[in-house]
């Protein structure tokens, strides 16, 4: 499988010093670790490989992000 990376036309927040395994939460813009760190992995299902872990966001930062979500 190959990825092509397209460049976007407006610049994001540099995150380059963020480590990737496992992903943290992306909550209002800000990168965390949730307290607990328990772990999910993401599952290739063609192969059933597992190609990333991410952390696996406990009540609390699922309450955040829903607070912090735009309204409709």
């Amino acid at each position: 499988m190959t990825v092509i990376d397209t460049p976007s036309a407006t610049a994001g927040p540099d995150w380059s010093h963020v480590s990737r395994d496992p992903y943290p939460l992306l909550i209002d813009g800000e990168l965390s670790v949730p307290a607990g760190g328990d772990t999910l992995d993401v599952v290739y299902p063609f192969t059933n490989e597992v190609v990333a872990h991410v952390y696996s966001a406990p009540p609390a930062d699922v309450d955040r992000a829903v607070a912090s979500a735009p309204p409709h």
